[in-house]
């Protein structure tokens, strides 16, 4: 969780810049800026700070997951839909749940979307904001790039603990299989050792013939008989 609260801190820190370009363009107040920084610098720790202290780690990602498409989507309305930006959070958000929770968690992400775009509508009305800059819409570019390459390599590092992983594990097999046919060799042994000693028990050390112990040995059931 430590590198995946990285990746999202920078990428949320990232976010800010073209946003608070965007929002600067289109004459957004002093309180909007504010919002903006609480929402993409302070916001992010908040939620590692409480998915960190969580009994169930994983639920409370995923749950801070549909809260972060939720507000994304209050944002891409309250900036006036701007295509760029909006996609750039949009495939972010998406990429997240996919990650967490799979194909299952796409419908619920899908709906947080459409519940902050639908706040954001009811709030500011279908307003729309002027073009994005070339600026805002190289920074998007770059930091969808930025973006999916961190993940790639997340997932790299991942893959690479697994075979690492399975490779340990199929040494630790191959070490008890020897092991066990180690075992079974030392107990065919003794095996073969007692029944030498009960041999060697049963005969005359001289001649070679069973002795007196082997007979009573066998005599014994006939006389319980």
């Amino acid at each position: 969780m430590p590198a995946y609260h990285r990746v999202r801190a920078l990428s949320c820190a990232y976010t800010l810049v073209f946003c608070a370009l965007h929002a600067q363009a289109m004459g957004a107040s002093a309180a909007t800026g504010a919002f903006l920084v609480l929402q993409f610098l302070v916001y992010p720790h908040l939620l590692y700070w409480r998915a960190r202290r969580a009994s169930d780690g994983l639920r409370a990602e995923q749950q801070n997951l549909l809260l972060d498409i939720a507000l994304w989507g209050l944002w891409s309305a309250a900036l006036g839909f701007p295509p760029w930006i909006t996609f750039t959070l949009f495939i972010t958000a998406g990429v997240n749940h996919a990650i967490t929770g799979g194909h299952r968690a796409l419908a619920p992400a899908l709906l947080a979307w459409a519940l902050g775009l639908g706040v954001g509508w009811l709030a500011w009305g279908p307003r729309h904001g002027p073009p994005e800059s070339t600026a805002v819409v190289s920074l998007c570019a770059l930091g969808l790039v930025g973006y999916l390459l961190g993940v790639g390599q997340m997932a790299w590092r991942r893959n690479q603990a697994l075979r690492r992983l399975r490779q340990e594990l199929r040494a630790s097999e191959a070490s008890l299989q020897a092991a066990n046919e180690t075992l079974r060799t030392r107990v065919l042994e003794i095996e073969q050792l007692q029944l030498q000693l009960q041999d060697q028990a049963h005969r005359d050390p001289l001649t070679g013939l069973f002795n007196r112990r082997y007979l009573e040995a066998m005599w014994a059931p006939a006389r319980t008989c």
